[in-house]
């Protein structure tokens, strides 16, 4: 008996995703064709434009938390270095 992959399969779940996104945009569509929901088209086509937008936000709270971190660990390093310094130069 051999043993089974465990990897998950990356090309099944984008195509898991993207028919998702499409069955959502066609059903909103379908919706706002036959008069059901009175959207703006923005909200009809966000299936669309969602999973970019999210993307983007954690990409750039990502991106801010990262500079935070390295500019803290950077003052901290200043600090130590003259700290130390400021110190042995008093003896």
């Amino acid at each position: 008996m051999t043993e089974k992959n465990k990897e998950p399969n990356i090309d099944s779940l984008v195509g898991c995703v993207t028919f998702v996104i499409m069955l959502l945009l066609a059903a909103f569509a379908a919706m706002k064709f036959t008069s059901i929901v009175t959207w703006d088209w923005v909200w009809v086509i966000s299936p669309l434009w969602f999973p970019t937008a999210f993307v983007v936000l954690c990409s750039s709270v990502g991106a801010i938390y990262h500079l935070l971190i390295m500019t803290c660990k950077e003052l901290k390093g200043i600090y130590v270095y003259y700290s130390y310094h400021y110190k042995n130069k008093e003896k």
